[in-house]
């Protein structure tokens, strides 16, 4: 197994990450903050990624809905508000299943060359999830792709991806 699955998991779940609840740090990592991400064993990074994955419990099934139904307009929608609207309803209509995450490390090979500190990344997804949280009132499904999907890239994230080679927080 490569990088690629724990930066893909990362990624996925600051993404998702953006409705929390409070003014407060959602997400509190339970591995040592001064250690480099580099330095991170399988089972740290599938610790991190549990971690990260308790930020659903904020979500209400609007946010998740909305959001859902975004991704969706402009991955197989072709940009159509009438798909992200359809979308959405079909998720309002129905309880959420469980969002489960799939947090296996073994074999992993880490996050070679990253400098950035497991602190740093708890900073990058707090600030995502209140970057995200602040947006979320003005996101529509006829929001432009380029102003919403961007939202979720504060400076704290853009620095860890500068100083990590082959990382994608955006």
């Amino acid at each position: 197994m490569t990088a690629s699955k724990p930066i893909t998991v990362v990624s996925l779940t600051l993404t998702l990450a953006l409705a929390a609840c409070g003014d407060g740090n959602a997400i509190n990592f339970s591995v040592d903050g001064a250690r480099t991400l580099s330095s991170l064993d399988p089972s740290e990074l599938d610790a991190i990624c549990r971690d990260m994955s308790q930020v659903v419990t904020y979500f209400s099934q609007g946010d998740i809905c909305l959001v859902s139904g975004l991704a969706m307009r402009d991955l197989v929608g072709k940009g159509d508000p009438a798909y992200c609207k359809s979308f959405y309803n079909q998720c309002m209509s129905q309880p959420l299943p469980p969002l489960e995450y799939d947090c296996d490390m073994k074999g992993s090979e880490g996050l070679p060359g990253c400098q950035a500190t497991v602190q740093e990344l708890e900073d990058c997804a707090n600030d995502r999830v209140r970057a995200l949280r602040s947006a979320l009132p003005s996101l529509t499904c006829s929001t432009v792709k380029d102003s919403w999907i961007h939202l979720d890239n504060p400076a704290s994230c853009q620095a860890i991806e500068a100083r990590c080679p082959g990382i994608d927080l955006d």
